[in-house]
């Protein structure tokens, strides 16, 4: 891993926190803040976004993206999934944890681009409990997870397209 050493001791203290804290909503608070500030202070994190922005097409570079992507996701796909069953939840019906994993990376990591072009933006918001990137992550957990003891409910989408009424075009 080309990140910061001090940065898996890091990643597995926010992982007890979110498995383990009494108080999971501010565990997430607190875990998505110090995540945000750790990968913008990450040098590899500024370069990967100049790489990314300069890749072509079939020049190789999306490879090695895709390698540090998998190599930073696979222990965080770890903690969710002892999270999600330390709390009593599986994921929904429609979703993998492969998914699940992803879309909380890319949360993270666009709020951290926004954090680092703009610090003031409130992302961070002015203590833990008053982020942004905290209210996004809850509102994705509380999507596509769902308590064990309940019956399975219905994917993501088919939830919604029970819920939406059909728009009426005048003649």
């Amino acid at each position: 891993m080309n990140y910061d050493p001090q940065y898996g001791a890091e990643l597995e203290t926010r992982g007890d926190w979110l498995a383990e804290d009494e108080d999971f909503v501010g565990a997430v608070d607190r875990a998505v803040c110090a995540e945000i500030l750790a990968v913008t202070r990450m040098p590899l994190f500024r370069l990967q976004l100049i790489v990314c922005a300069t890749a072509d097409r079939n020049d190789g570079i999306h490879d090695t993206i895709a390698s540090n992507y998998a190599g930073a996701l696979e222990p965080w796909a770890k903690v969710y999934e002892q999270t999600i069953a330390s709390r009593g939840f599986r994921l929904r019906r429609g979703i993998t944890l492969e998914q699940f994993t992803n879309i909380l990376g890319a949360i993270v990591e666009g709020f951290a681009i926004r954090q680092l072009g703009d610090p003031r933006s409130g992302v961070l918001g002015d203590d833990d409990s008053d982020n942004l990137a905290g209210m996004a992550i809850l509102a994705m957990m509380n999507s596509y997870l769902e308590p064990v003891g309940e019956p399975e409910g219905p994917t993501l989408r088919e939830l919604f397209e029970g819920a939406v009424q059909p728009i009426e075009h005048g003649e």
